[in-house]
């Protein structure tokens, strides 16, 4: 069994000593920014802002990306280059950590001495898979955080409507819900705790469109299903609706369609939708805030 590990901020929260306040970017290490005061990292007093890079659990439209290349840098990190493989993000330090960013990466200053720290998830396992986060000082090589539990946990980071960061605990099997057991925003200079818990209904992160044949082409009348990816209370399930889905053409043929069963433990829309006639449509799904742009060739017959 993978060993648990779990380590709490180190005492730089306790105290921040003169020298890393009054150092630049290049006393220690050139290749991290500094976070300066008028950066919307310090647009909180009480939370720690943070900034999503990639985040799998968001593939809905508009969500940030990683970055292109097998190579890249980051505008907080100018003079580091991370490696992407496979979708995945990594980055050995000069100390010899392998950092394995395989499912998202968060920046944010966690320790509050005015570098830019990485908060990333890894996904480790085959079949079962479970979600660990960890919080690395590249300034100073050590980890700040890491939470792993394989068997009670799995662990994201998130940011909340303000771009609070905050991390997440949610139940160790997942399906498109993924349920949640509380939700921490990360304090500044906090010395009895280092979150503030809470707990809400259901947050969407996906749209996922599944039509019959599991293919992007569609007849004139054809059925579909949507499935909502979210984080949902863990001892409740949302209270959804019909008419909480919306379905816009953005190009293509007209529709018209119909909510003909909506499964609210599954988070599943079962969608039965006509076409005026053949060709290529764009189609707009919106869900609670969040968007998802598909493209479906319709055709007179399969």
């Amino acid at each position: 069994m993978k060993k648990i590990k779990i380590i709490t901020f180190i005492a730089s929260l306790m105290c921040l000593c003169s020298c890393s306040c009054s150092c630049t970017s290049s006393d220690k290490n050139s290749g991290i920014s500094l976070v300066k005061a008028e950066d919307n990292y310090y647009k909180n007093d009480k939370y720690i802002v943070g900034k999503r890079i990639f985040d799998d659990n968001y593939f809905c439209e508009n969500a940030p990306r990683l970055p292109e290349g097998k190579t890249f840098t980051l505008e907080e990190f100018p003079d580091i280059t991370f490696e992407n493989s496979g979708g995945n993000a990594y980055y050995e330090d000069e100390s010899g950590a392998k950092l394995r960013m395989t499912w998202a990466l968060y920046v944010a200053d966690i320790n509050q001495d005015g570098h830019f720290d990485l908060c990333y998830v890894e996904s480790v396992g085959s079949g079962v898979i479970t979600y660990e986060a960890y919080v690395y000082d590249l300034f100073n090589h050590e980890f700040l955080l890491e939470k792993a539990n394989r068997t009670q946990n799995n662990f994201y980071f998130d940011l909340d409507e303000n771009n609070v960061l905050c991390l997440v605990e949610g139940h160790p099997t997942r399906t498109n819900y993924q349920k949640i057991h509380r939700a921490g925003r990360f304090l500044k200079d906090s010395t009895e705790s280092l979150f503030e818990w809470y707990s809400y209904d259901i947050k969407p992160t996906d749209i996922v469109v599944n039509y019959s044949g599991s293919r992007p082409v569609a007849t004139l009348a054809s059925e579909l299903y949507v499935y909502i990816y979210a984080y949902i209370d863990y001892n409740s399930y949302p209270a959804i609706t019909a008419n909480n889905l919306i379905i816009e053409k953005v190009s293509g043929p007209d529709f018209a369609y119909q909510v003909t069963e909506l499964n609210e433990t599954q988070g599943k829309y079962t969608i039965s939708i006509t076409f005026s006639k053949p060709g290529v449509s764009k189609i707009r799904y919106k869900f609670l805030g969040i968007s998802s742009l598909k493209e479906i060739s319709i055709n007179d017959k399969f």
